[in-house]
Formats: C-alpha cells, structure tokens, sequence
C-alpha cells in the first residue's frame, strides 16, 4: 500500500517537474498558465487524478456507511 502511495506521490511530483521545465520563466503564474494550456499534461494530469481516485475509492470513509 505504501509502495502505491509513494509511486503516485512522486508521479506527481514528476509532473510538476516537467511542466515547470517546460515553462519560460519559473514562476507559479507561468506554470499555471502552462498547465491551463498543455494539452499532453493535462492528460497526464487527469491519468494521475484517476489513479488517486481509484486508490481512495478502496477506503471507508466515517460517516458514509452507504458509500
């Protein structure tokens, strides 16, 4: 489970990582500007989205007995 966890975590990093190389400058603005308009990172953005939301989707959350 842990080995799942840290691979997902440093996928995003990663992620970060080469959007923000790709980037101009190295500011947030830019980077954020980068993101809205790469269309190769966001798709790699939504695959790392569903990944997590398929790890989550394996715990109970408290107070949600019927989900």
């Amino acid at each position: 489970m842990f080995d799942l966890l840290w691979c997902t975590v440093c996928s995003g990093v990663q992620l970060a990582i080469e959007i923000q190389a790709s980037c101009a400058n190295r500011t947030l603005k830019d980077f954020k500007i980068k993101l809205e308009e790469d269309v190769e990172a966001k798709k790699k953005l939504a695959a790392l989205q569903s990944e997590v939301q398929e790890f989550a989707l394996g715990f109970r959350m408290p107070g949600y007995d019927d989900v």
